[in-house]
């Protein structure tokens, strides 16, 4: 009778590091089989009784330490056979003994990482964003940099980009930097040159808009008046002028021009054209040599230096200077009457240190260095005077300090 029945052999513990100890179930052998000799492992095919009698020492150790006898291991085997008992066969077979599945555990689940025994920093809720201010301030504070060349590496670094997307070289990206300079810098110039080609332009159309006379003056003059002379007797032309002199005229040191004019009439209508030195001569009634009005140009300065006063001065080209300078020399008696008040006026008479009455005379006298003729009043004061600078000027005037002014201005002028 075959025998299907199958019994469970306990085998004892084996520590084995890193892991549980596990019930193995061994195979339940057949009836009348006789096991070979080629089990591994002896020690754990002991009976139980046999087990708990030994000593205490572990079953694995024991069958490592103990040498291997083939009798003692058949008489093993022997007693194992015969202390199993088959039960009796009632026309079934003994269904096997389910197997049990061996559950380890693995050894990560027993050890603790030091990221799980450690708690994690807790992140902050709000991250701080990274701006270039940062860099920079990074930069300067680290590396020992300026600003200005943490900015120029920063603009280097902006050009190298650009360059790279539009692929292009960062000699190029210069070259074109210093193009646009040159570009720039004409354009600027451009501007400027015809904007100074605009003022040149107004200045000359604002210089052609002036009356002639301006153009052709002797003496440069600050400001100039126009003084008709038409229905005018010679003492209010006198007067108006002697006005003029009392008046505030023009800033100290400046020259104020008189310019008087006549009107004729011509083709093109009535003109207004500046008067002659014969015919202002005239106008005042003035005794004038006719020898001396001919030897003197018909164009001539009139005008008030404000000075220590507001000091008359004339000046007068001349064409002949021998007749010019005895013309004066014979106008001298009534030089200072014919033009008062315009000049200051002079007794005809003054007395000498004896009390004596004689008539006022010229007297030569010298003022920067040029020769003139004065007249003074009876404190010896210089009031009227006439000098020839050169040959070719003849000037009349009043107080010491314009005859300076004139030869000034007119060295500026190239007439002398």
């Amino acid at each position: 009778m075959e025998d299907d029945a199958k019994n469970e052999i306990t085998a004892s513990n084996i520590p084995v590091p890193g892991s549980t100890p596990v019930r193995i179930p061994a195979p339940v052998p057949e009836a009348g089989i006789v096991l070979s000799e080629d089990i591994p492992d002896v020690g754990l095919l002991r009976p139980v009784s046999a087990e708990i009698q030994a000593p205490q020492t572990p079953p694995a150790q024991r069958a490592l330490t103990a040498p291997v006898n083939d009798n003692a291991m058949q008489n093993d085997i022997q007693k194992i056979l015969g202390s199993i008992k088959l039960p009796e066969r009632r026309g079934a077979q003994i269904p096997a003994a389910p197997k049990q599945e061996i559950t380890v555990a693995p050894i990560e689940q027993h050890l603790e990482t030091p990221a799980q025994s450690t708690a994690a920093p807790e992140r902050p809720l709000v991250t701080p964003v990274h701006t270039l201010k940062d860099d920079i301030q990074h930069v300067v504070r680290e590396e020992k940099m300026s600003l200005v060349r943490a900015a120029s590496l920063e603009e280097d670094r902006k050009l190298r980009e650009e360059a790279d997307k539009k692929q292009i070289s960062p000699g190029d990206v210069q070259r074109k930097k210093r193009i646009g300079g040159v570009v720039f810098t004409a354009l600027l110039l451009t501007a400027l040159g015809l904007a100074a080609l605009f003022g040149v332009m107004l200045v000359a159309n604002q210089q052609a808009d002036t009356p002639a006379t301006q153009e052709t003056t002797l003496v440069f003059a600050e400001q100039s008046l126009i003084l008709p002379l038409e229905g005018m007797t010679s003492s209010s032309l006198k007067q108006q002028v002697a006005q003029l002199r009392t008046g505030q005229v023009g800033s100290l040191g400046s020259i104020t021009r008189i310019i008087p004019a006549v009107s004729t009439t011509t083709s093109a209508g009535l003109e207004t054209r500046p008067a002659t030195t014969q015919e202002f001569l005239r106008a005042l009634d003035a005794s004038a040599p006719d020898a001396l009005l001919r030897a003197l140009d018909a164009e001539f300065f009139f005008g008030l230096h404000s000075a220590d006063e507001n000091a008359p001065v004339f000046v007068i080209p001349v064409a002949s200077y021998d007749n010019a300078f005895a013309g004066m020399l014979a106008w001298e008696q009534s030089l200072n009457t014919d033009l008062s008040p315009i000049f200051t006026p002079l007794p005809v008479y003054q007395t000498d240190a004896d009390g004596i009455p004689h008539a006022r005379a010229f007297a030569d006298a010298v003022i920067r260095n040029y020769d003139t003729r004065t007249l003074t009043d009876d404190n010896g004061t210089i009031q009227l005077y006439y000098s020839f600078p050169s040959p070719k000027i003849l000037v009349i005037a009043e107080s010491p300090y314009t005859f300076a002014e004139i030869i000034a201005r007119l060295r500026a002028q190239r007439r002398l």
